[in-house]
């Protein structure tokens, strides 16, 4: 009788506990998630002041860490001075410009209208050559007539005489004429090279561009300079990204910190549960289901969720080394795939869920699904 009414017992039990694990999944391969924030040093520098301890709730904006600001305003004082120099100096780049350009354009008219003076001078000469080998040619017909009238005594020999002086005196105006039109010749040759100069010149405006668009590049220089340097002055400033809770601090007054180097981490908004189900367990599991979670850490605590994704990779799949499962020694593992699964409602400020606590969620597997 008494092995009868155990059995029963015990039959009756295993059925509960059968029926009552029906339409659930659970696992302990499971943990506390969160956002953090690495708080670093940006900049090579001595510590001078941490305003932050372990655990210690800051607000976004909050200074948590001083860097001494010496070298950090020493550097912006010098890019302030050079981009001042770069700036006079483009100013002195401009100026050379605009006075390189106005006296080339003032020099290149001057020797165009030298041309042209010179090019109207030749064209008055060649007119005086015409003139005068016009009365040349008349003194000349008029001495020979003379000549002609003397011998039969029909003109004085005065008249002749004239007549020849005015020949022989507009043969020296023709020389004169053509003496003057080689001249003439030769000051239009001077005055196309004159401006043939000046239009070279204007190559040394294309230099003097070339010096203002350096000079300006040195002005972009400059200024990108005394940002960087601001910026490293406000790097001396370590301020929190996010509303928080502080932790792993490591870093105290007068160290010599260095470019990225992790001094804190601040923990920030809600946490979330990720657990790694067996393949398995997932042939009903959707996003929405209802999750009951319990806390390794807080016995007695039973914290609400629901599922939020299912991963679309296992934990093995994304391994720094992946299994290569086209080889001879194959051996079938089950695979985990983690679903993370958020908490709904407040949590007890008083049992904090710190990143990395073991969890054990149950997901109601036959409850309502997104």
């Amino acid at each position: 009788m008494f092995l009868a009414a155990v059995l029963t017992v015990a039959t009756v039990a295993g059925t509960a506990w059968w029926y009552s694990g029906l339409g659930k999944e659970s696992t302990d391969n499971a943990f506390v998630e969160g956002d953090s924030q690495t708080v670093a040093s940006e900049i090579l520098g001595r510590v001078e002041a941490v305003h932050v301890g372990d655990g210690m709730a800051v607000r976004k904006g909050d200074v948590l860490i001083e860097i001494e600001t010496a070298d950090a305003e020493a550097r912006v004082a010098e890019a302030q001075s050079s981009l001042v120099k770069a700036h006079a100096a483009a100013a002195k780049a401009e100026a050379d410009l605009a006075y390189t350009q106005a006296d080339t354009e003032a020099r290149l008219a001057e020797a165009r209208a030298a041309k042209d003076l010179a090019e109207s001078g030749l064209a008055q000469r060649h007119a005086d050559v015409t003139a005068a080998e016009a009365e040349y040619k008349q003194a000349k017909a008029d001495a020979s007539r003379y000549q002609v009238l003397s011998r039969a005594d029909y003109a004085s020999k005065q008249r002749l005489e004239t007549a020849e002086a005015k020949e022989r005196t507009t043969e020296a105006q023709l020389v004169a004429a053509h003496s003057a039109v080689a001249a003439a010749v030769a000051e239009v040759r001077r005055a196309e090279a004159a401006v043939a100069t000046a239009q070279a010149a204007r190559r040394e405006i294309a230099a003097r561009e070339a010096e203002r668009s350096a000079a300006e590049a040195a002005v972009h220089e400059a200024e990108a300079s005394l940002r960087a340097a601001q910026v490293a002055l406000e790097h001396t400033r370590i301020v929190a990204a996010h509303d928080g809770i502080v932790t792993r601090k490591s870093v105290v007054r007068g160290q010599l910190v260095q470019p990225g180097q992790a001094l804190a981490a601040v923990v920030f908004g809600q946490p979330w549960v990720v657990a790694n189900f067996k393949e398995t367990q997932l042939a009903e599991m959707r996003p929405g289901q209802p999750v009951d979670i319990t806390v390794d850490a807080y016995p007695g605590m039973l914290l609400h969720g629901r599922v939020d994704s299912i991963g679309r990779g296992t934990g093995a799949y994304f391994s720094l080394l992946p299994p290569e499962n086209a080889t001879g020694n194959f051996v079938k593992v089950v695979q985990r795939v983690p679903v993370k699964i958020v908490i709904e409602g407040g949590l007890d400020p008083q049992r904090p869920l710190s990143l990395g606590m073991s969890v054990l969620p149950t997901v109601h597997v036959g409850g309502p699904a997104e």
